[in-house]
């Protein structure tokens, strides 16, 4: 398997996409900043309705639930974590080429 590639490159937050989307669209890093917010909370919104969204060529996300499970203290104690909801990715192979130097 293929190591990671960590040579120390900051975290592309939302403002780094934005200004990506800013170049490519020709339009200000505020108007692309509107606009990736309204995605990404069209995503969360569609993913609240129906668990599932699949973006052909990018990759699919699934809300899921994540079982209860017990969580060791450090007295030796254990307690139970209840059951919660959580958001899984497979990237599409696509995806996945474009990653791979």
């Amino acid at each position: 398997m293929p190591e990671a590639n960590n040579d120390n490159r900051e975290l592309a937050g939302r403002a780094a996409l934005a200004r990506r989307v800013s170049g490519k669209l020709d339009i200000s890093q505020e108007a692309a900043g509107v606009v990736l917010n309204a995605v990404l909370e069209s995503m969360a919104e569609e993913l609240a309705e129906n668990d599932k969204i699949l973006l052909r060529n990018f990759g699919r996300f699934d809300a899921i639930v994540r079982a209860p499970r017990p969580v060791p203290q450090r007295d030796g104690s254990t307690f139970m974590l209840d059951a919660r909801w959580s958001v899984k990715f497979k990237p599409s192979h696509i995806l996945l080429k474009k990653i791979t130097p």
